[in-house]
């Protein structure tokens, strides 16, 4: 099953940013950290649980099955 996520991120403000107004720091550093990519959208795959997936494995290493 397929299902739409929601990112969530912690936003973390150097104190020399803490004398602007709160509202233009916090964009400043968003806009820094995702590169003008500050909307997007997330489809992620999660089996049913019990859920038996037939597939063809094609390389494993530290991060994960493919």
């Amino acid at each position: 099953m397929f299902y739409l996520s929601l990112i969530e991120h912690t936003l973390r403000l150097p104190p020399q940013l803490l004398g602007l107004p709160l509202s233009e720091a916090i964009k400043g550093e968003l806009e820094s950290l995702l590169l003008d990519k500050v909307e997007f959208r997330l489809v992620t795959f999660r089996s049913f649980v019990g859920e038996i997936i037939t597939a063809k494995l094609k390389e494993s290493d530290s991060n994960g099955l493919r």
